[in-house]
């Protein structure tokens, strides 16, 4: 059963380190793009370090430091690939998809290494942002590929730019974080345009899909796309608009899943112009993408009062993030690796997809449990985790038992998912059955005075059987999922990530 957030993460930072080329001055190799890669390297593995306080080992942080300062050295202040260095050169672009990037690993820098170079950076590429910005508050990225000095692919840069999501959309997030990190206002006044132009083009205040974004005729990218909502969802978030909130809050009630992501996670790399198919003509499979996901209805539930998303978050990450983590692979480079694949339900490897996915494992994991104040912690999620306040071992058989073992005394809120049957919960404290439960909407209440700092509780909840169907939308192939609660027991046809025992 798929618990253990921490073994995924710990098994894919070991990929992370395996992808630095020592060859090609360590740089990571063998991606997307190297600029783009390593932007998304820094930001997972300095979120990686946050959350456990494992740190990057010494040698490989200095040699990635001066990597990133040598990409970011250009005019713009973006990371750009080196069109000097011979094996580099046919990536080394311009490309505006990587102005997200570029933001992470400074806001990175910033916020875990005290960076003044990032600081400095982070508002060159500002400025920079602001000389090519048009009055609509899109941006004049041929003008910003002259600046600096590297080649353009016209078409990309056109291309990207139809929705403005693959370049500017995305980076709206990563912009809102740097700007918490410094302080920057000219981060602020960025953000402010680029959420408004994506509020009036990229969603509908009534959460219906805005029909260009997946129309054939846009080469559309949904992990940009669901970027962009994370975007306007934060910046809703930091700036107390509530029309921002509630427009990606509806558009994911009534679009997200009929569009971006199914039931048990499955999601597309492409919207609208189909382009990497597979041999099926299904769109291949983003894991990142179901991250994304995840992350919204994550901060949907902490900060928006939709606890209910909890639920979704859950599902999520055991039915797809966890199952989907190759782990038998023995070769460095692949072993806990994520990646675009190609059968709905298998696996991939590729750097971007898998810090992607590292990045969201981070902020679940760093919110399972929430400390309200000194007297009081609320269990969101029901994933094993060890902290100095609590720890928490998840178990599952028939039934599933939340074992919380105190560590500083408070009061207990633990969340129970939304699909169990509240009567039949069993609650122990001490060893002792509680019959008089006290329940708060999905959490039940456990009072500071029935526990001491050492006090074990145990949550035991069943497992009911449902069975879902999935039908992928072009080659209409249907899977049958069985679920035991939020997990995937059993898949039929057989597919690579789930078992299969053919029904009789």
């Amino acid at each position: 059963m798929h618990n253990e957030i921490r073994k995924a993460m710990d098994l894919v930072v070991k990929c992370h380190m395996a992808w630095l080329d020592p060859e090609k001055n360590y740089y990571p190799t063998g991606g997307y793009e190297v600029a783009h890669d390593v932007g998304r390297w820094w930001d997972a593995m300095l979120r990686y370090e946050s959350v456990t306080g494992i740190p990057i080992p010494e040698q490989a942080e200095k040699q990635m430091f001066n990597n990133i300062q040598a990409l970011m050295a250009n005019p713009t202040g973006m990371l750009v690939g080196l069109p000097d260095i011979d094996w580099m050169k046919e990536k080394a672009k311009f490309n505006p998809h990587n102005i997200r990037e570029s933001f992470l690993a400074l806001t990175a820098l910033v916020k875990y290494r005290s960076s003044e170079w990032a600081e400095q950076t982070g508002h060159r590429l500002l400025v920079t942002l602001k000389k090519i910005r048009n009055e609509d508050h899109t941006f004049d990225f041929m003008k910003m590929a002259a600046l600096s000095g590297a080649p353009a692919h016209p078409g990309v840069i056109a291309r990207s730019d139809k929705d403005g999501t693959t370049t500017f959309g995305r980076a709206l997030e990563a912009i809102l974080l740097f700007y918490e990190a410094t302080g920057d206002k000219l981060a602020m006044e960025i953000a402010e345009g680029i959420a408004s132009y994506h509020l009036s083009h990229t969603v509908n205040q009534d959460g219906t899909a805005v029909t260009g974004i997946f129309s054939p005729d846009n080469i559309g990218h949904n992990h940009s796309y669901l970027g962009t909502l994370r975007g306007l969802l934060l910046f809703g978030l930091k700036t107390g608009s509530d029309e921002y909130v509630h427009a990606v809050s509806h558009t994911y009630d009534r679009s997200l899943w009929e569009n971006n992501i199914t039931w048990v996670g499955w999601a597309p790399h492409d919207l609208g112009k189909p382009r990497f198919n597979n041999e099926d003509g299904d769109p291949e499979a983003d894991p990142a993408s179901c991250g994304d996901v995840a992350q919204i209805a994550l901060w949907l539930a902490m900060y928006a009062g939709r606890d209910e998303l909890y639920d979704d978050v859950e599902r999520l990450v055991r039915a797809t993030l966890l199952s989907s983590q190759i782990t038998e692979d023995l070769a460095p480079r692949k072993k806990g690796a994520w990646g675009i694949h190609r059968h709905p339900f298998g696996q991939g490897v590729i750097l971007d997809v898998f810090a992607a996915v590292l990045h969201t494992l981070t902020d679940v994991y760093s919110n399972i449990f929430t400390i309200i104040d000194e007297d009081n912690i609320n269990i969101n999620m029901n994933f094993d985790i060890d902290s100095d306040q609590v720890n928490i071992q998840v178990t599952a058989d028939e039934m599933r038992k939340v074992k919380v073992s105190m560590k500083k005394l408070a009061t207990l809120k633990i969340r129970v998912p939304g699909w169990v049957d509240k009567t039949k919960v069993q609650l122990k404290i001490d060893g002792i059955n509680v019959k008089n439960k006290v329940w708060d909407g999905q959490y039940i209440i456990i009072g500071k005075n029935d526990l001491n700092d050492k006090s074990v509780i145990e949550l035991i909840y069943d497992l009911p059987e449902t069975v879902t169907v999935e039908i992928m939308k072009v080659s209409k192939k249907e899977f049958r999922l069985t679920w035991k609660g939020d997990e995937v027991v059993n898949c039929i046809p057989a597919v690579l990530i789930y078992p299969c025992v053919e029904s009789k």
